[in-house]
């Protein structure tokens, strides 16, 4: 299962992208319980890459210009 896959099943909106250091990238919107369903799945994840290390930042939905309608991956 891909991330937009588990994104699209949890009902979260925004994107992932891989960054050039070899560090995947996401940004999560949604309802509390959704998010945390798609930080779980990160957390556990056996794919291509095991997440060694996540960093999680949690930010006010005011602070955003427009929040997302989907969920996109970014190439």
């Amino acid at each position: 299962e891909s991330c937009k896959e588990a994104a699209e099943e949890a009902g979260v909106k925004g994107w992932v992208k891989n960054l050039p250091d070899g560090r995947v990238q996401a940004f999560f919107f949604g309802d509390e319980d959704a998010v945390a369903a798609m930080i779980g799945w990160c957390m556990n994840f056996h794919g291509e890459a095991t997440p060694l290390e996540l960093d999680v930042e949690e930010l006010e939905a005011e602070t955003l210009d427009s929040p997302p309608q989907t969920f996109v991956v970014i190439r």
